[in-house]
């Protein structure tokens, strides 16, 4: 006669355990310009890391920030101190209503101001016309986004990069003036710019084809002319 065993096995499930990240550690506090770090720590000792965004806000005192290498000008301009210590980059503008010209000196402080920053002057809608210096050699994303009064932009030569969006919204523009040290225009830099018909170029048609412009960089659908 033959015999049959069933075998029964006990299998010890373990219980989930559900992180409570309860307790915060801010190991480096955020400044105006730099990120900031937070530890979290569940019960069960596992932590994480989070960032913490920048605040955006500087804390001027005598016209210098007391949390990273930026100064407040007279004009209102925001120049943060360049990583190679010897250049500027216009970073923000404090608008003033009353201005509508806006005139941007080469140096300050005795250092050239190279770049103008992402969303420098972004609606800015009081500004007409505006002067950039002639040490500049690029100009960031949305920096000048819907600048509606502003007509005509000229850019000064030895920009080679012009970032996405520079330019767009800017309805009233009519004229931009390209110089041939431009290498490089990103997209949608005239967008919704409806009154811009022409541009004058400064340099030859071989040098205009060599521009690397990034997709829809005048707008979709729209005719332009080179002049």
């Amino acid at each position: 006669r033959t015999q049959h065993f069933r075998e029964f096995y006990f299998v010890k499930t373990e219980e989930v355990h559900t992180h409570n990240f309860a307790s915060v550690n801010v190991t480096k506090q955020p400044t105006c310009s730099t990120v900031g770090e937070k530890t979290l720590i569940c019960s069960c000792g596992q932590s994480q890391f989070v960032a913490i965004p920048a605040t955006g806000e500087h804390s001027f005192v005598n016209n210098v920030c007391t949390q990273c290498p930026s100064i407040l000008s007279e004009e209102g301009f925001i120049l943060t101190l360049n990583e190679d210590g010897k250049s500027y980059t216009l970073s923000d503008f404090i608008a003033d209503e009353s201005k509508t010209e806006i005139f941007i000196p080469d140096l300050y402080n005795d250092l050239p101001i190279t770049a103008i920053g992402n969303m420098a002057f972004q609606n800015c809608q009081q500004i007409t016309s505006i002067r950039l210096p002639d040490t500049l050699t690029s100009i960031g994303e949305i920096a000048f986004d819907n600048c509606i009064n502003l007509s005509i932009i000229i850019i000064p030569n030895g920009v080679t990069v012009i970032q996405d969006g520079a330019f767009m919204r800017c309805e009233k523009l009519f004229n931009v003036i390209v110089p041939d040290s431009v290498t490089n225009i990103g997209t949608s830099t005239f967008l919704l710019c409806e009154n811009l018909t022409n541009i004058t170029y400064q340099g030859t048609c071989e040098q205009w084809n060599a521009i690397l412009k990034k997709l829809d960089w005048f707008g979709a659908n729209r005719h332009y002319t080179i002049h």
